[in-house]
Parts: C-alpha cells; sequence; structure tokens
C-alpha cells in the first residue's frame, strides 16, 4: 500500500492458505515451512512480485494480554511512567521477564483523567514471528496488535464519536473488542468459530465435514433452504454468542455509563449469509458487516488475473481488515512508533515509551 494524496491506494496483494501444521492458534509450528509461503507470496503477488522487504504485521489475538486503566491527568514525565509501570505490574499475567511490552496514553485528559492501554505478548511468540520473517528475507518493522490494526482498517478515515463493538469472527474463536476515542476500551473472546460451527453441522445434518462448511456458507441462517435445518443449526449455537455479548455490552455500560449501539462484524466466519440480521433481531446493538476497502483505492483487484488468463476472486473485505489496517500503517510516517509494537529497540524501555494517541 502506498499513500501520496487522497485515499491510500493498494498496489499489490496476495493471499496463501497455510495447511495444517505449519500455524497452531496463533503459534508458528514450523518455521521453514512458513518461511517458504511468506517468499511465495511475496513472489506469487498481483500485479508483480513484491519490490520492498519491509513489513508490518501483527500478532494473533489469542497470543495477547491487554490491560486498559485510568491515571490522574495531572500525572507528567517520570510520575506518570511509574504509575503507569506499577499498574501494569499488579495484573501481568506472567513474569516480566517473559514478556514484550507496550503502552499507549490516551491523548486527552477527561473527568481529571487519562487513559492508559498496557498490552504484553510473550517473547517466545514474537521471536518466532521474528525469526520466520528474517528466514522468508524479510524486514519485520512492526509487531502491531491484532485488534487496533482491525480498528484502524475501519476508522482510518473518520473519527469515532461514540463506542463501537467489533466482533472478529474466526476459524476457531470469536474476539470481541469495545473501541471508542483511539482506544480498545475493553477485550474478550468467545470460544466458539467457523470450525466449530462446521462441526455441529455435520453432526446435527449427518454430512461431510465438506458439505457442512458448503452449506454454512452457502445456506446460513436463510430459513428457506435445506429445510432451514442449518438455519436452526446456527440459531443453537449463537445463542451463547448473543448471551456473551450481551454481558460484555452490560460490563462496560457499568464500567461507562455509556450504551453501545453499533457493531461491526469481520473475520472469515462473518460471511455466514443472514448473521448480521439475526444478530439485529435479537440484540439492541445493530450489527453490519465490516467495508474496510470503503476508502481505500482498489483499482489494483479489477484486472488480476491468474496464471491462467482467468480472473481472480477478490476475497470480501471482512476477511481483510486485519490485513488493510496493517498496510495503513506501514503507508502512514513514522511506522515503528504509531501504535503498539511488541518488536523490542534497543533505543528504548518499551514499558516506559509514550505514544499520545
Amino acid at each position: 500500500m502506498e499513500k501520496k494524496s487522497g485515499n491510500p491506494r493498494i498496489t499489490n496483494y496476495g493471499r496463501r492458505i497455510l495447511e495444517k501444521g505449519i500455524v497452531e492458534d496463533g503459534r508458528i509450528i514450523d518455521k521453514g515451512k512458513l518461511a517458504s509461503e511468506l517468499h511465495k507470496l511475496t513472489e506469487d503477488a498481483h500485479p508483480y512480485p513484491l519490490e520492498t522487504s519491509r513489513v508490518v504485521a501483527s500478532i494473533p489475538e489469542s497470543k495477547t494480554f491487554i490491560h486498559v486503566f485510568s491515571l490522574p491527568a495531572d500525572l507528567d514525565g517520570e510520575e506518570l511512567r511509574q504509575a503507569a509501570r506499577s499498574e501494569a505490574k499488579r495484573v501481568l499475567p506472567l513474569e516480566e521477564k517473559e514478556l514484550y511490552s507496550d503502552i499507549l496514553f490516551g491523548g486527552i485528559p477527561e473527568n481529571n483523567s487519562r487513559q492508559v492501554l498496557y498490552a504484553v505478548c510473550e517473547k517466545r511468540v514474537a521471536d518466532d514471528f521474528r525469526e520466520t520473517f528474517e528466514r522468508a528475507g524479510l524486514r519485520l518493522l512492526v509487531l502491531d496488535l491484532e485488534s487496533f490494526s482491525i480498528a484502524r482498517a475501519l476508522f482510518h478515515a473518520q473519527p469515532l464519536t461514540k463506542p463501537v463493538c467489533i466482533v472478529d469472527l474466526g476459524a476457531r474463536t470469536i474476539n470481541v473488542t469495545i473501541y471508542e476515542k483511539g482506544l480498545i476500551q475493553f477485550s474478550g473472546t468467545i470460544f466458539l468459530g467457523g470450525i466449530a460451527l462446521t462441526g455441529e453441522i455435520s453432526r446435527a445434518l449427518s454430512a461431510l465435514p465438506e458439505k457442512a462448511e458448503l452449506l454454512k456458507r452457502e445456506t446460513g441462517f436463510n430459513p428457506e433452504k435445506e429445510d432451514g435445518r442449518v438455519m436452526l443449526v446456527l440459531q443453537k449455537e449463537f445463542q451463547h454468542v448473543i448471551s456473551e455479548l450481551g454481558k460484555m455490552a452490560r460490563f462496560f455500560k457499568e464500567k461507562t455509563g455509556k450504551e453501545i449501539e453499533k457493531g461491526i462484524l469481520v473475520g472469515g466466519t462473518s460471511l455466514i449469509p443472514g448473521l448480521s440480521e439475526y444478530l439485529n433481531a435479537n440484540m439492541k446493538i445493530r450489527f453490519e458487516l465490516a467495508n474496510p476497502l470503503e476508502n481505500i483505492d482498489v483499482r489494483v483487484f479489477t484486472d488480476a488475473k491468474d496464471a491462467s488468463g482467468a480472473p481472480i476472486e477478490t476475497p470480501h473485505g471482512a476477511i481483510l481488515a486485519n490485513v488493510v489496517g496493517l498496510a495503513i500503517r506501514g503507508a502512514g510516517g513514522n511506522i515503528e512508533r504509531a501504535g503498539i509494537n511488541f518488536l523490542p529497540r534497543k533505543s528504548e524501555n518499551l514499558l516506559e515509551k509514550l505514544i499520545h494517541t
């Protein structure tokens, strides 16, 4: 991606589906194979191979931990850093020596307090990513927080005035983020994903997994297809999702006094037909499918063809939210400091770093 004037422009793109055993649950299992896949991705990019080796990537949400808290607005300099460090250590999930960490400080204090977001990931996870990119001949500049990257893709063109709930429906989990005023205010995980949904459809309809996956993608919540049987399976599974989303919204309201009116769906499982309509019929939050390409120049997609000359189908924007957010950061200025970065730098202690949103 590049940004010279006007909207950001996608110049090259590529996508590869990894086979099982290379990455599992956000952890790299086979560095050699993943490095090979990354190299092929750069070579097979459309409309021509990548000419840059500079990379902005993200750590999977399941391998990160965030804590949002407030500090007195009159704290500054070393006092602010010491107070943030003390609060962060209080809630660390692991020993600090096993973690890479970073901090964001909210820009404009409210009610005599300043918001702080503290984020950590395991060193071994981040080190595996860095080593793998190096093996692929790529220069990793940033390891971002996935939820921040998605929010950047969705809201880079227009600032938010009210809190928004971002629901990232993945293969194994559903990651929920409440985002407002440039900071993540809340994050949570619901342990249900596309793989489990396919399994339930397969079991209930006595269908092979391949058939069940097709039914999930093409039938979804449509009551007029397959005699409504697929819809009934999905409704049963999503009752838990609705319950958990409701609990998160109530917790946020109790904490802040604010209602969440809008929700945005991203991720591959968000493309289940009728999902947003089903959620809207059962919740006060009004959900819509994400379109992170809305303010992006995507003319590069229109002429894309494979080796045989056939047009290449462009994935839906809801699948691309994270990578679009990463590319927007890469196309901007001060890349390494423009948000969370889990990569260690020799010149500074990340726990003491200030970034003003």
